[in-house]
């Protein structure tokens, strides 16, 4: 039992030996080609792959600042896709937004091939990044440096020089904002990918066939945050002819994503504010002889003023108004012209105004009988013992009638206002 126990022990140890050899052996053909050997050519996605198609390999070190071709004039194809996990910041002041996505690279790497029967049938690796040649992409649009949130990048390679390389990047872009309709607005957001370096002719940078690799250009399942839903997610390549390089095509590829506000949070704002203006109405109902009326509806627009100030910090300063700021200033002026002209009613007829002596109003009032001595005048002064509504009886009538006039009025354009605004 102790021999046959022992003798599990060193078979184990044998193989765990021979397959680190192996991995050693691997990684020095691959990296410093002192071995004369031959590997696949064959396209990354052409699904012809044959294990006795062969190439001579280049008996020289690995340089991972050279493009990976036997042919100087040969084209590295290239394609990429990212996947979403979160949403980091959208300063919507700024016009900045930062996703946090894992850019998926796959291109073929000519001088890295081997065949699977020379290493113990290991057809796939894992491989630092840094000692590969990686495509140049960039984000054409980028708000700021790319940053890494890791740095323990593993790249597959497999034996046909097939390499995948995920790059967990957090990429800050610029998006202009369409916000007519804030706060029920959607926002399209585009990253435009593509070489600094390099033309079509020698990297075709692309994004992959969603049909082919069934996998989407944008991945976004899984996607979640409090104010923003991705509702759709689209990319496309274009080969563009700058001015600077007439006769050379750059290959640009556009990833947009639309997304949708969750506008809950700004509906109870809506809300409190369309029943503040509602309350405002409603203490019109009030008489406007008594000075409770004006000393309320002063205070109501200064609610719906901070309000506004607490939206105007969440957009960016533009040239037009949107929807929430319509809807906002509707309730505004209906706040405003209750209590200004409900202020004025109320100071013409409780004050005794020279203006008004001028006009012909009488400020005292003369009460008539139905017999008192002849040549007799009672008069009840206002400044003695006179309530205030008993002052200027004929002006206070008419004045109740264009409060009533006033206040319809009001309501209605309101309602309206409203109405047109939400619809």
């Amino acid at each position: 039992m102790y021999l046959r126990n022992l003798f599990i022990f060193i078979f184990l140890s044998l193989q765990l030996v021979s397959g680190i050899s192996n991995e050693e052996k691997l990684y020095k053909h691959l990296f410093e080609h002192d071995m004369n050997m031959s590997g696949g050519m064959d396209d990354m996605f052409s699904g012809n792959e044959s294990e006795n198609s062969t190439i001579p390999l280049i008996d020289t070190l690995y340089d991972s600042r050279v493009r990976p071709v036997y042919d100087f004039n040969n084209c590295i194809n290239t394609t990429f896709s990212i996947k979403i996990n979160s949403l980091e910041f959208f300063k919507q002041p700024e016009e900045k937004i930062k996703f946090n996505v894992e850019l998926d690279l796959y291109w073929k790497d000519e001088f890295l091939t081997w065949r699977p029967k020379k290493f113990n049938n290991v057809t796939r690796i894992n491989v630092n990044p840094e000692n590969l040649w990686i495509p140049d992409i960039e984000l054409y649009n980028s708000g700021s440096f790319p940053e890494l949130w890791t740095k323990e990048l593993k790249a597959t390679l497999d034996y046909k020089g097939n390499i995948f390389l995920p790059i967990p990047v957090l990429l800050t872009f610029s998006c202009n904002l369409e916000l007519e309709n804030f706060p029920f607005d959607k926002q399209t957001c585009s990253m435009s990918f593509g070489s600094w370096k390099f033309s079509k002719k020698y990297l075709d940078i692309r994004v992959i066939n969603e049909t082919l690799l069934k996998k989407r250009i944008i991945d976004y399942n899984g996607f979640s945050h409090n104010e923003w839903d991705i509702v759709s997610a689209t990319g496309i390549t274009e080969d563009i002819e700058y001015n600077c390089c007439l006769g050379s095509y750059y290959p640009t590829s556009t990833l947009t994503i639309e997304l949708q506000r969750k506008y809950t949070n700004y509906t109870i704002v809506i809300i409190m504010t369309v029943f503040l203006t509602l309350s405002s109405l409603n203490i019109l109902l009030l008489s406007m002889e008594k000075y409770r009326r004006t000393f309320i509806l002063v205070f109501i627009p200064l609610s719906i003023i901070w309000v506004q100030l607490y939206i105007s910090s969440k957009i960016p300063v533009i040239e037009y108004s949107t929807k929430m700021e319509n809807l906002l200033m509707a309730c505004y002026y209906t706040c405003m012209i209750a209590a200004f002209y409900s202020g004025i009613f109320y100071c013409i007829l409780n004050n005794e105004l020279q203006i008004l002596q001028k006009l012909g109003i009488k400020i005292n009032i003369e009460k008539e009988y139905f017999w008192k001595p002849d040549n007799i005048k009672l008069i009840y002064n206002s400044n003695n013992n006179e309530i205030v509504a008993k002052k200027y009886l004929h002006l206070r009538s008419i004045f109740k009638k264009m409060d009533n006039i006033i206040k319809t009025v009001l309501f209605f354009s309101f309602f309206f206002s409203v109405l047109g605004v939400l619809i």
